[in-house]
């Protein structure tokens, strides 16, 4: 059996090689799919796939059970999950050969859980590896047979991947390092996030003042990250580093007290009040737009 710190480090290794969609693929030839991702992590730990590559058939042969995700608290660091349709949904094709199985359902995606707490999940979907930090369509969850299981509370943490801190990518930056950060801008206006590492880049994201992320690689000047951006959508890019803010040792009751080390705020007025800024930066976005904006 595989053992889950080499499992998650392939799955990272993978995704690190920012690999295109395609249907069918699984990391060899630079594009992969969902269960592409978890298969070839699988072989490049040196285990075998006896699967076919199919998320309905890794749903129902290789678990050691399928169980609905009553909350992220549920999930622990090398779950796969799962999103699914129900008959009569629109795209639902269970495929013929599940026709004797009592679960109906269409188990449509699949991704690896990096962490429970933060959560991080891993998945690959069109048009690239993206990271979800919130449940979503993520519906079931279970463990793959292939994987050696912690026990107890070892689970509840993620293991260390180990890295190569000699190896350097193409744009000259560090290996993953996975390290909890906070977009921050000082205006609280919305930072772009490119997809490389200079303002010259005409491609980018907008992405909230305060949103989470975690620190993939970092440059003289410019950090690549994983976040959200405005519209909620996963997205990875280069960041000033200006503008990111490491989490690392921060206490929850820490982030959310006031400066004089006062009461915490309640989450909902947390909400309230982060409601109220994206309204205001959606006015003020028009008038920024046309001076260039930030980042």
């Amino acid at each position: 059996m595989i053992s889950l710190a080499i499992f998650l480090q392939k799955i990272e290794q993978i995704a690190a090689e920012n690999p295109s969609y395609r249907i069918g693929g699984s990391g060899r030839d630079g594009t992969c799919d969902c269960v592409g991702l978890i298969m070839g992590a699988v072989r490049r730990a040196g285990g075998k796939w006896p699967w076919l590559h199919s998320s309905n058939d890794v749903s129902r042969k290789g678990l050691l059970s399928l169980k609905p995700i009553r909350s992220a608290s549920d999930l622990s660091p090398g779950d796969l999950v799962f999103k699914h349709l129900e008959p009569g949904q629109p795209g639902y094709e269970l495929p013929s050969r599940y026709a004797g199985d009592p679960d109906r359902n269409d188990y449509v995606h699949v991704g690896v859980v990096l962490s429970g707490t933060p959560l991080r999940i891993r998945h690959m979907t069109s048009p690239a590896v993206k990271l979800d930090t919130k449940l979503g369509r993520w519906s079931h969850y279970g463990w793959c047979t292939l994987i050696r299981k912690p026990s107890g509370d070892e689970i509840r943490e993620a293991p260390d991947v180990p890295i190569d801190p000699d190896k350097h990518d193409e744009k000259g930056g560090s290996h993953p390092m996975h390290e909890p950060i906070t977009v921050e801008s000082t205006n609280g206006l919305p930072v772009k996030l490119r997809d490389r590492p200079s303002t010259s880049c005409p491609l980018y994201r907008e992405v909230p003042s305060g949103a989470a992320g975690v620190l993939l690689e970092e440059g003289e000047h410019w950090c690549r990250i994983e976040t959200t951006d405005r519209n909620g959508a996963s997205c990875t890019g280069w960041m000033m580093s200006d503008f990111v803010v490491r989490n690392a040792g921060e206490s929850e009751s820490e982030s959310q007290s006031d400066p004089e080390g006062g009461k915490a705020l309640k989450p909902e007025a947390v909400q309230s009040l982060l409601s109220a800024l994206a309204e205001i930066e959606l006015r003020l976005d028009e008038i920024y737009k046309l001076i260039g904006g930030r980042g």
